[in-house]
């Protein structure tokens, strides 16, 4: 158990209800036990020594209640889930995109995953830059961009990979800085995932998307005309914060 868990923990399942409506609390308790829930009317939290400073009104009259709590795990963080991703033809060629801003970059963190069996892509952040995992029966290919991302600033991804060529290019591309890092592999045996489960999360993310076809990537930036859009992820997803 870690130190720096706090020995208790709750939430609102809503910040505000109307006259007659109940609110539900959630607890949680590092060590399980009994615990005590009452009404405090918040008049100034303010804890600058030169401001009004704290000041609490005591409500317990009109709500004090105890009951026995027990220990909720904590996961740190937020993700979004696409339990079926887009069916696709595992030979097919395939780009992903989205935009992401980095928080902590050690160790790495998976901000975009499709996972089929023993069929795998994963794109991360971590100290060498974008990263990319590819896993195939028979098969496993690791890249970076090699060019470490700065925190919190936000930078377009991209990951393309074409099966039958083998072909395989990273890609990201800061939006305060005019060229990409890129890099480049190839892998016989290729196989994309086929309608695979759909994470993403590590840090802030937006407008993740996969497309049919290989996108191909200049230091630039994007070229091409980019086929259809097989599935937009984020508008897909389902927000499944952590406390």
């Amino acid at each position: 158990m870690s130190e720096t868990e706090i020995p208790i923990t709750g939430y609102l399942d809503r910040f505000s209800h109307r006259p007659g409506e109940t609110f539900v609390a959630h607890i949680g308790l590092r060590e399980p036990g009994p615990y005590r829930a009452s009404l405090v009317r918040v008049v100034s939290a303010d804890p600058n020594p030169a401001g009004p400073g704290m000041r609490f009104e005591d409500l317990s009259h009109v709500f004090d209640r105890s009951g026995e709590g027990r220990r909720q795990e904590v996961s740190l963080g937020s993700y979004g889930v696409v339990e079926r991703g887009p069916v696709r033809d595992p030979q097919a060629s395939c780009t992903w995109t989205l935009l992401v801003q980095p928080g902590v970059v050690s160790p790495s963190a998976a901000v975009l995953a499709e996972e089929d069996g023993g069929r795998s892509v994963v794109l991360s952040v971590g100290e060498a830059g974008t990263e990319a995992s590819i896993t195939w029966p028979g098969g496993l290919l690791r890249l970076a961009a090699g060019v470490p991302l700065k925190p919190r600033s936000w930078y377009r991804l991209w990951l393309v990979v074409d099966p039958p060529s083998g072909h395989v290019a990273l890609a990201q591309q800061g939006f305060d800085r005019p060229a990409s890092a890129m890099a480049h592999a190839r892998a016989e045996g290729l196989a994309l995932p086929l309608g695979a489960t759909i994470d993403r999360g590590g840090g802030c993310t937006e407008a993740a998307a996969s497309w049919d076809g290989f996108q191909s990537v200049s230091r630039d930036g994007p070229c091409g005309v980019l086929p259809r859009m097989c599935s937009n992820v984020a508008s897909r997803a389902e927000a499944m914060p952590g406390i």
